[in-house]
């Protein structure tokens, strides 16, 4: 995947990033990062990578799938 790529929702642009997961004291929270969060990586899941289109917010997540 690119660095940067089109929404397909508005057409703005998106920026690379990662989704994180933290934990709070009654519920977990994930949050869209553009650098950083490796202390959150939760070993069970895969990595993680989010695209956020700067101008309407929506969020599109990938993950790699090992055969």
């Amino acid at each position: 995947m690119d660095a940067t790529r089109v929404c397909p929702k508005c057409n703005g642009e998106m920026k690379k990033g990662s989704l994180v997961f933290q934990m709070g004291t009654t519920q977990g929270n994930v949050a869209w990062v553009e650098k950083g969060g490796e202390r959150f990586t939760i070993k069970q899941l895969p990595p993680i990578q989010a695209y956020l289109c700067q101008k309407c917010g929506y969020i599109e997540s990938y993950t790699e799938i090992k055969s």
